[in-house]
């Protein structure tokens, strides 16, 4: 018999109660609007030009303030609900994007970027839903760039890259997301 002793202080105890809090609670937060995009300008840095914008997903929480994106993404993959969270993400997204550019005069080559989860990627008819919402915007493929994190080269099967060809075929363009933190370098 083998006896095994894990000690666990009181910082480690409290990561663990926000993550199950996290956990039970993301669901709620989007469905009551808690969770938001904000839009980061990608400006050129010799023109100060703005070529674009990155979609970017926040959450305040009523009972705890702002919740980390890098733990509640982290924590949606690992409990099954990225697909959801990251549908609705696009969906509004893109309609906040089409709304936008109703008002303002933005230049034929502006850019919508928008974060996408490796797990999205290896569904099998992804390309089709993004497709479908981006019709749905009356939005063209050419200004949007879906972003996948470099790090995901560990997780795709073989319809991430059926999707991410579809998209390219149609015009999105792809890039990868915080290149120089991951596996490829």
């Amino acid at each position: 018999m083998f006896s095994e002793f894990i000690f666990c202080d009181d910082a480690k105890l409290n990561e663990i109660e926000e993550n199950i809090w996290i956990a039970r609670n993301i669901r709620h937060a989007m469905e009551i609007g808690e969770l938001f995009l904000v839009y980061q300008p990608i400006v050129d840095i010799n023109t100060r030009a703005i070529l674009g914008a990155e979609a970017l997903c926040r959450w305040v929480s009523a009972e705890r303030g702002i919740i980390s994106p890098l733990k509640f993404i982290t924590i949606a993959e690992d409990i099954g609900f990225i697909n959801e969270l990251g549908y609705q993400i696009i969906k509004t997204a893109m309609g906040e994007f089409r709304h936008f550019s109703q008002r303002a005069s933005l230049k034929d080559d502006f850019l919508l970027h928008i974060n996408v989860s490796p797990w999205q990627l290896n569904e099998p008819h992804f390309h089709e839903r993004f497709t479908t919402i981006m019709k749905e915007n009356g939005l063209k493929a050419n200004s949007l760039c879906v972003e996948i994190t470099e790090t995901v080269i560990e997780r795709i099967n073989e319809h991430f890259y059926l999707n991410i060809e579809q998209l390219r075929k149609q015009g999105v363009r792809i890039s990868i997301d915080d290149f120089g933190t991951g596996l490829s370098t």
